[in-house]
């Protein structure tokens, strides 16, 4: 049975959305990275599948595929991979390999309560959203 594929009306294939929060249990500044699919999957929220490497201040995510989730309960939505890295301070360069070998390359400055995108690809096939932390 074919799984039925919905689009968004963006023209990028993936999101990558940043934030920063205070964790009170362990006393840090979390800051999360999520990847979405643009495509709204009918029938599973799938996980995207990725190779996650963090050396100095280069952090990759080279994109695998789908995985079906771990719990097979029916519902529909992007594809998504998320990780969350503590205390990040800094510039960051953040490198995503699509599937088909293309990467886009942004580099990030990260502050106690600000996350803020110095460059960006001339040709991106992400978006990239922010959502800073309110104290």
């Amino acid at each position: 049975m074919k799984n039925k594929v919905g689009k968004t009306d963006q023209a990028n294939e993936l999101d990558l959305f940043l934030s920063s929060n205070y964790n009170e249990l362990t006393k840090k500044y979390v800051t999360t990275f999520r990847l979405e699919t643009s495509q709204i999957f009918t029938t599973f929220r799938y996980e995207i599948d990725v190779e996650e490497t963090f050396h100095d201040n280069q952090i990759t995510f080279k994109l695998i595929g789908l995985k079906t989730p771990r719990l097979l309960i029916p519902g529909g939505g992007p594809a998504t991979f998320e990780k969350k890295y503590a205390s990040l301070k800094g510039n960051y360069i953040v490198e995503i390999i699509g599937i088909d070998k293309r990467k886009n390359v942004f580099e990030i400055s990260i502050s106690k309560y600000k996350i803020k995108v110095i460059k960006t690809p001339e040709e991106k096939f992400i978006n990239i959203c922010i959502q800073n932390f309110l104290k």
